[in-house]
């Protein structure tokens, strides 16, 4: 016979919890032949001992315990063809016990947080000017221009604005170089050389490797101040050239 789970007999270790646990039937009744066969080999021990009587009695009352249990073990071998709808019954009510704690702790909580947390808990104030415009013209007029900005696309530019567009980049980028002139100083030509750094050894002299450096390390602003700096360097230069060839040349006989 295959072994089936009895509910409740004991706390075994398939089970557990306030309703108990199950045993194997087999090995229940294993329990019982082991329990009936020491009674009866401690019975056939004691009884050449005693006298008639009291083997009489000692045999009764062994055979009215022994049929007992066995009418008992008798009465779970019938009723274990129906021990799964009340192994599926007794999971139910597991469930439901603890759903049922389950929805007392919640209701504790709340009633808790009611006591404590949300006494002093506040509603704002309501936006009565939004509500009451939303209500009269359907629309809110107040509502950030960044929301629409990305919930709705823009327009897409007209053929004329395109080519505005194209005709205002050509006078600021002219194949594909921006050039930046400071009147009587210098005149800059910048460009991008697919994301590598503009220093080539047959096309830079110093000043534009001065000048990438600086653009790589502090921008724009970098690469000008650089070149603005050696612009009033060389004309102080240029100066000071000058000023001595005359001292030496013209001016030699009218300074001392």
């Amino acid at each position: 016979m295959v072994p089936v789970a009895i509910e409740g007999c004991t706390q075994g270790a398939e089970g557990g919890g306030a309703r108990g646990g199950s045993i194997s039937l087999a090995l229940l009744i294993d329990f019982i032949v082991q329990r009936t066969y020491d009674e009866l080999t401690v019975l056939a021990e004691l009884l050449p001992r005693k006298t008639d009587m009291e083997r009489k009695i000692e045999i009764y009352k062994f055979s009215a315990r022994t049929r007992q249990l066995f009418v008992r073990l008798l009465a779970l071998v019938k009723w274990a063809s129906s021990a799964t709808k009340v192994d599926r019954s007794a999971h139910i009510m597991a469930f439901l016990d603890k759903q049922a704690l389950l929805f007392v702790e919640t209701a504790d909580v709340l009633a808790r947080v009611a006591r404590e947390t949300l006494v002093h808990a506040r509603l704002p104030t309501f936006h009565m000017a939004a509500a009451v415009e939303v209500l009269t013209l359907g629309t809110y007029s107040r509502l950030p221009a960044v929301v629409r900005e990305r919930l709705v696309p823009p327009p897409p530019l007209t053929a004329s604005e395109r080519r505005t567009t194209l005709r205002s980049l050509a006078h600021v980028v002219e194949n594909g170089r921006a050039t930046f002139t400071v009147g009587q100083e210098y005149s800059v030509s910048l460009t991008v050389m697919e994301g590598k750094p503009l220093v080539h050894s047959s096309q830079l002299a110093w000043l534009r490797g001065v000048a990438q450096a600086r653009l790589a390390a502090a921008g724009l602003s970098g690469a000008l101040t650089a070149l603005r700096y050696f612009c009033r360097s060389l004309s102080l230069e240029l100066l000071y050239t000058q000023t001595l060839r005359l001292c030496r040349d013209r001016l030699s006989r009218h300074l001392q």
